[in-house]
C-alpha cells in the first residue's frame, strides 16, 4: 500500500516539492471552544472577587468599628490636644516674668524680658481704693500676699495680637504651682468676674470659683460687704466712760499763774484735691487713655477717674 503523502511509483517528483506538514496552532487556537469559555468565565469570576475584596477594604477604612476608632485615636498623637487651651496654658504665651509691684488685685507690675509691664488680669473686677469701696484694701492685700517676688507665666487671650511695649497687657497669670491666679483670687473672694471672661473658654470655671466664694462668704462676699462694693459706714464707736475727777488736795498751795494764751496760727491755704483716679496711672482725658491702650477704663482700674466717666456708670471712655 502506497503512503498517501507520497506520489505513486513511477511518477516524476518535482524537485521543489516537499511533503505536507501538520499546521501549527498558537494562542487560543490551541484550546477548544469549551476550554476557552471555561477560561474566560474563571477569569471574570476572579476579577469580581478581587473587586469585592477591594471594595470591602475601602469601606472598612472609611467606617472602622468603634473599638478600632478608639485604638487609632489612642495610638495616634493628637495635635489638637496639644494646642487646646487649659487653665495651665490658657492662651498664647507672652513670657515668664517676676511680679515686682501690686496696683490692685487685678493689676500688677511684672518684669518681662527686662521691661516692667503692667498686667491686667483677665476676668477680674475689684473694688476701687480711690472710691473707698468695701473690701478694696483687703483685696489689694490679698494680691500683695500672693504674687510679689514670684516667677509667673503670662498668657494673652488666644487670638489677640501682642500689645505694644508701652501699653498695659490684659493677660492670664499662672502661678509657679500651675494654678490660675484669677481662679485663686475668685475662690478667696478677692475679686469678682467681669465680662472679659466670655472672651476665654473658661467662663464656667471663673463663675464656679466665684460661686464657691459666695457660698462660703469669703472675702468681699462676707461681712460687712455682702457682695456689695459700695462704701460701708464703719460702726459708730461706743461711748467710753470718762474717769471720775480726782478730789482736790486739802493742802492747796497758791494757784500757779495761767500761761499767756498763744497767738492763733494764721490759716494756711488748703491744698488742691488730688485728681480722682484709681491706681498709679492718670489720664487727662479719653484721648490720652485711648493712646495708652487703656480705654475703656473701669472703676477700680488704674487711671479710672470721674472726669473720664461722665454718665457715672463705672466705665470711662466707652
Amino acid at each position: 500500500m502506497t503512503h498517501p503523502i507520497y506520489p505513486p511509483p513511477g511518477t516524476s517528483i518535482d524537485p521543489q516539492w516537499s511533503p505536507p506538514t501538520a499546521e501549527t496552532k498558537t494562542g487560543l487556537q490551541r484550546f477548544t471552544s469549551k476550554q476557552r469559555a471555561l477560561g474566560i468565565g474563571g477569569g471574570l469570576i476572579a476579577l469580581m472577587l478581587f473587586a469585592c475584596c477591594g471594595l470591602l477594604g475601602v469601606v472598612g477604612l472609611m467606617f472602622p468599628p468603634e473599638d478600632s476608632k478608639d485604638e487609632i485615636n489612642s495610638a495616634a498623637p493628637s495635635s489638637a490636644a496639644k494646642t487646646e487651651p487649659s487653665l495651665e496654658e490658657p492662651g498664647s504665651p507672652l513670657g515668664e516674668g517676676e511680679v515686682i509691684g501690686i496696683n490692685a488685685a487685678n493689676s500688677v507690675q511684672v518684669r518681662l524680658d527686662g521691661v516692667v509691664r503692667e498686667i491686667r488680669v483677665v476676668g477680674l473686677e475689684v473694688p476701687g481704693i480711690a472710691e473707698k469701696q468695701c473690701w478694696a484694701v483687703e483685696s489689694k492685700t490679698f494680691a500683695a500676699q500672693t504674687l510679689p517676688g514670684k516667677l509667673v507665666k503670662l498668657f494673652t487671650i488666644q487670638g489677640y495680637e501682642k500689645p505694644a511695649a508701652t501699653a498695659p497687657v490684659e493677660a492670664h497669670i499662672v502661678l509657679p504651682d500651675q494654678k490660675h491666679y484669677g481662679i485663686v483670687a475668685l475662690e478667696n473672694g478677692a475679686a469678682r468676674t467681669n465680662a472679659s471672661i466670655y472672651a476665654t473658654p473658661f467662663a464656667e470655671q471663673f463663675l464656679a470659683a466665684q460661686r464657691k466664694a459666695e457660698s462660703s462668704k469669703s472675702g468681699t462676699w462676707g461681712q460687712p460687704c455682702k457682695g456689695n462694693p459700695e462704701p460701708v459706714n464703719p460702726p459708730s464707736a461706743s461711748p467710753t466712760s470718762q474717769p471720775a475727777p480726782q478730789p482736790a488736795s486739802e493742802a492747796t498751795s497758791k494757784p500757779a499763774p495761767k500761761p499767756a494764751p498763744k497767738p492763733a496760727p494764721r490759716p494756711q491755704p488748703r491744698p488742691a484735691p488730688a485728681p480722682d483716679h484709681g491706681g498709679s496711672a492718670y489720664y487727662k482725658n479719653c484721648t490720652a487713655a485711648r493712646a495708652a491702650g487703656a480705654a475703656p477704663v473701669h472703676r477700680g482700674d488704674p487711671g479710672y477717674g470721674s472726669h473720664l466717666d461722665r454718665d457715672g456708670d463705672g466705665v470711662g471712655c466707652e
